[in-house]
């Protein structure tokens, strides 16, 4: 093609037709400017096709964490529930301490003890985000929700707070007031091993940081 062309040239050179010439000249230029333009629209298509593959293996991945997460909650959610139905339970129980047995007792109010916690998982959030692909999402409140969502101080300072309490002040007062017997133990009481008075459900009934 390009001998072609150089042939073309020459010959309206070697006529000396300067018309003619240019005007060849011109339209090879435009012929250029052409497949340039054509050669960098190919190149966009191919770089943004790339670009909105890699948004959508981000979005997908984003979703599955999404979905780990919501099975997670849903979990504790559900753990939550229990606890709180169980310590209800105990309220009511200590409201008529001689109609129920202190291992019944004994067996929700061991609850008491127990915390909840949450972990995002923000693996592909943070590799987005450390890699710069964040700016492929082009809806803005989508990329809000997520900072949103991955902000921590949203929830957890008031998480850490309640499980800090539980462990340092809760569980502290319940294992210094009675002999208690945790998750598979339940169904043994040595605390006469070690010459250990048990509390009654009466002590507890009468106990004011118990009841509160």
């Amino acid at each position: 093609m390009i001998k072609f062309f150089r042939n073309i040239r020459q010959k309206l050179v070697s006529e000396g037709n300067t018309i003619k010439y240019i005007k060849y000249a011109i339209g090879e230029i435009i012929l250029v400017v052409i497949g340039i333009l054509i050669a960098i629209q190919a190149n966009n298509w191919n770089v943004n096709n790339e670009a909105q593959k890699e948004k959508e293996f981000a979005l997908h991945k984003l979703i599955e964490n999404l979905n780990q997460d919501s099975v997670k909650l849903k979990g504790n959610i559900e753990r939550g529930n229990f606890y709180i139905k169980a310590l209800d339970s105990c309220l009511t129980i200590l409201k008529n301490p001689n109609a129920y047995s202190k291992d019944y007792f004994s067996r929700l109010f061991t609850n008491m003890n127990y915390t909840l916690s949450f972990e995002f998982n923000q693996i592909t959030f943070n590799e987005i985000s450390n890699s710069g692909k964040l700016k492929l999402i082009k809806n803005q409140t989508l990329v809000d929700s997520l900072f949103k969502y991955y902000d921590y101080s949203s929830f957890k300072p008031v998480e850490d707070a309640l499980n800090f309490h539980t462990r340092d002040n809760v569980r502290s007062y319940t294992l210094g007031y009675d002999y208690m017997v945790l998750g598979h133990d339940i169904d043994k009481n040595p605390a006469s091993d070690f010459n250990i008075e048990p509390k009654s459900l009466m002590d507890y009934s009468s106990d004011v940081r118990i009841i509160n």
